[in-house]
């Protein structure tokens, strides 16, 4: 493959190198191990990536504190991701102006 059409073909390429899995049921692509989720998390971390890198490991720790049963730090942690997402959103609609 030498021309990307659309974003599916990046995807695919990606699929068929190895550094992401397909899962047909949910129709999703994930990266498939700790190895290759360590590079990403290295490559955003030096790519000018760090609002990704820090949405990532945010959720990183609401999962643990999920099934931590930590209930005050779950909820804080959705607290922030919705306000995120709010500033986010305000951010993309002053764009569109």
């Amino acid at each position: 493959m030498r021309n990307f059409e659309v974003k599916d073909d990046v995807l695919t390429l990606l699929v068929h190198l190895g550094y992401l899995a397909y899962d047909a049921e949910t129709k999703e692509v994930f990266i498939p191990n700790k190895e290759i989720i360590e590079e990403f998390e290295n490559a955003m971390s030096v790519g000018g990536w760090s609002e990704v890198m820090r949405v990532i490991k945010a959720s990183e720790s609401l999962l643990e504190d999920t099934l931590l049963c930590n209930e005050s730090s779950v909820a804080e942690g959705l607290d922030k991701a919705h306000t995120g997402i709010r500033q986010i959103s305000r951010t993309a609609a002053s764009l569109k102006e």
